[in-house]
């Protein structure tokens, strides 16, 4: 359930949570290198991606519901 269930709400709003997850860890992990940072944020994306594929399999790119057969 979502207040605003559309494909590029959901995708704007798991790319600013990347971001904001990359930048913090960047900046507050003291001993990480950029590798270990891209390492996290690619482990965290992959599992925003299922997060959102998994909410957004019954609503239509429009934000509507799509019709349940």
């Amino acid at each position: 359930m979502a207040a605003l269930p559309s494909l590029l709400t959901s995708l704007i709003t798991t790319s600013v949570a990347v971001v904001a997850f990359a930048i913090t860890l960047a900046f507050g992990a003291r001993d990480s290198t950029g590798k270990d940072v891209l390492q996290a944020t690619a482990a965290y994306t992959a599992v925003l991606v299922v997060f959102v594929g998994t909410s957004l399999s019954g609503v239509s790119q429009n934000g509507s519901q799509a019709p349940r057969r």
